[in-house]
Parts: C-alpha cells; structure tokens; sequence
C-alpha cells in the first residue's frame, strides 16, 4: 500500500523536477553570474523586469518543453467542455462569487503580509517594504506584479505543473507545486514571502482543482494572485492611516471574512 502511495509522487517528481530544477539553474545565473556584472545599484524597475525576462522568460521557456511530452489532466474533459461552450450564470450570482472570492482572498493576505513585514523588520532586520510608494513604483507594480508577474506564475505552477501531476491526488499536488513555488518565490524574495507564497500557492492551487471541468478557472487564480498582490501597495495606506486603516482591517479581517466564507463553503457543499 505504502508502494503504490509513493508511486504518483516519485513519478510526478520525475516529470516536473528536472524543467523546474533548469528553471531555477537559469535564475541562479542571472543572480550570481549576470547580476553582479553590473552592481547592486539598479533601479527598482530594471533589475525586477530583468528578473521577469530571465526566470519567467528563458526559463519558463526551457520548463516548458522539458514538460510538454506529458499529457495534461483530464485533456478530454477540457475538450468536451469547450465543444459544449459556456455557462451562463446569472450575473448577480457571478458578482457574488466574485465579492466571496476576493474578500476571502484579503483574509489570507493581508495577516501574511503584515506578518512578513514583522519578521523582515523584527528578526531579520531588514528594511520593510510597506512604505509609501512614489509614481514611478506604482507604474511599474501595476504592471510587473498585478499583471505579468501573477498571469506568467499561475500559468506555469497551475496551468503547467499542476494539471501534469493530478494522478498523484488532489492534496499531494497541491501541497507539491505550492512547495515549488515557494522556493521559486524564496529565491527572489526571501524566506518571509515564501512561507507566505505556501499558503496562498496551496488554496490557489486547490480551488484550481475544485473547479475542474469549468470555463477560465486559470483566470480566477490570476485575479486572485493579482489581488493579492495588489495588498502590498494597499497596506501602507491602510495600516498607517492610523484608526480607518486599523478599523478596515479588523472589519475584513474578523468579521466579514468568516461569514462569507462560512456562506461559500455552504453554498459549494448544497451544489
């Protein structure tokens, strides 16, 4: 029993780790053998966008055809359901699902965030992120992190990992790629973002699998990765407008988070 446990697992990791290992192996030279060419002083913007390039570019690139001889998950379910078009919902219900969705989704991010900032700032000395952020970091976030970031991440740690290594159970694959990510995530941020990115990769990375067999469920991981990350500009507002930030915090966080997901997890188990 055990045996046939471990078999999905070792076979899932002989098909995603050796693409994922030269996704990483093409970062690591950007970082130790082109980044230190040029010094530490770069701008904000073009040492993240030569990030993106590199491990998100080169190396999705190399990930990817490494992967691409294996099937994806259920592909004839995926052409069933696009042969038969559609589903139109209501609209009101589709706002609901939405509003549920991304409240539940600042639940999860907003105490990671401020808990990262505690221990990059308290144990690790570093300089905090949550500062007040000038034009030119806001134009660059909206488009590094809230768009190209969240679309090239969720497409290749569910869109390509996550559907290529289904047969070794829902949790396992979960709990797999949202290692992987966080170690990718480790790497260029740290350890604080990526005990962060573990948590929220996992609930990605499960509700991608529960909507299986619906249109544009990638889609939804990426509003919500986008969301998320879109906290990390809205907390320095929030949090040091001293009562209507703290006040805004606690009503999401306390009280409007666990009624309407308490509400969501009905609805779903009713469906």
């Amino acid at each position: 029993m055990a045996e046939a446990t471990k078999t999905p697992i070792l076979r899932c990791a002989v098909r995603i780790l050796p693409g994922y290992l030269a996704m990483v192996a093409v970062y690591l030279l950007y970082r130790f053998g082109f980044y230190p060419l040029f010094g530490k002083d770069w701008s904000f913007p073009l040492r993240h966008t030569m990030e993106l390039c590199v491990v998100y570019g080169v190396g999705a690139g190399i990930f990817y055809l490494s992967v691409r001889r294996y099937p994806l998950q259920n592909a004839a379910i995926q052409q069933k359901r696009g042969e038969g078009g559609d589903d139109h919902r209501d609209f009101r219900e589709k706002v609901r699902a939405w509003t549920c969705l991304l409240v539940i989704q600042s639940g999860l991010s907003v105490p990671l965030l401020v808990l990262v900032e505690m221990v990059r700032t308290s144990i690790f000395h570093m300089e905090g992120t949550m500062v007040r952020p000038n034009v030119t970091f806001v134009s660059f976030y909206i488009l590094y992190f809230l768009i190209l970031r969240p679309v090239l991440e969720e497409m290749i740690f569910r869109e390509i990992i996550l559907r290529r290594i289904g047969d070794a159970g829902r949790f396992r694959a979960s709990l797999f790629t949202a290692l992987l990510s966080a170690f990718m995530v480790y790497l260029m941020d740290g350890i604080s973002q990526a005990c962060a990115m573990l948590l929220l990769a996992f609930m990605w990375s499960e509700l991608y699998q529960r909507m299986e067999g619906r249109p544009h469920r990638l889609r939804v991981t990426i509003i919500l990765h986008s969301f998320s990350n879109l906290w990390i500009v809205l907390l320095p507002w929030l949090l040091k407008s001293s009562r209507p930030g703290l006040v805004i915090y606690a009503v999401v966080w306390i009280v409007v988070v666990p009624m309407i997901a308490i509400d969501w997890i009905a609805r779903l188990n009713r469906r």
